[in-house]
């Protein structure tokens, strides 16, 4: 584990491809630290994205290089290269699971989830386990608030009932709960990136500088 064993009581992990990180992805990392009220934020590129095996994913080295420096002179932020320890598909129970062990049951886990995963959740391995090891913040960058995550929660999540003053759904007998994270809308997708860089067209307003460069200078996402 790349981490250190203290590095607060309320710790944020978001996963991802991050093939590249953009504007988008930080801005998320600003808005759950100000509104989860978060001591960190671990960001946590996958090794081997398990929904994307069939599809082309710059190699690993690449991706943590780039989110490194997006992170770099963040307070409180965290780049991990756990699942690049284990051999086989990134599985999120396995990373919250050992995420868990690592910083003891003291600690509150806030695993994010955009909306789009979280409506796909029944299709990854252990799902219902998951509020076990952390709480669930499901991200939605849409216009206003919507209730498609309290409607998956409804239909996936047995036992999880909605605690209305609180505005979360809370799990009989304990365990994580399951919220709504709202954000301003960032239309920024690291597809459009890619794509934009293959064309040789600016995408300085989508990436932090410093990943700009990075790309330039290792030639990413040129047309072959």
């Amino acid at each position: 584990m790349d981490l250190p064993r203290v590095i607060g009581q309320r710790i944020g992990v978001l996963g991802g491809t991050f093939d590249p990180v953009h504007n988008g992805h930080m801005a998320l990392v600003e808005a759950a630290m100000v509104g989860l009220g978060l001591d960190s934020l671990v960001l946590i590129p996958a090794a081997v994205p398990p929904h994307k095996l069939d599809l082309p994913v710059t190699s690993l080295v690449h991706r943590l290089g780039m989110l490194r420096l997006a992170a770099a002179g963040r307070s409180g932020l965290y780049v991990s290269t756990i699942e690049a320890e284990r051999s086989g598909p990134s599985y999120s129970i396995d990373t919250l699971s050992a995420l868990r062990s690592h910083f003891g049951s003291e600690v509150t886990l806030f695993f994010l989830i955009g909306i789009d995963a979280f409506v796909e959740i029944h299709t990854w391995k252990n799902y219902q386990r998951l509020p076990a090891l952390a709480d669930l913040v499901v991200v939605d960058r849409a216009e206003g608030r919507s209730m498609r995550w309290s409607e998956v929660v409804a239909s996936r999540f047995v036992g999880y009932c909605p605690d209305i003053e609180q505005g979360v759904w809370q799990g009989v007998g304990g365990g994580g709960v399951i919220r709504n994270l709202d954000m301003a809308l960032v239309d920024i997708s690291s597809t459009t990136v890619r794509k934009l860089v293959a064309a040789g067209q600016a995408v300085g307003d989508l990436i932090p500088d410093a990943v700009e460069d990075y790309i330039h200078l290792n030639s990413l996402y040129k047309e072959k």
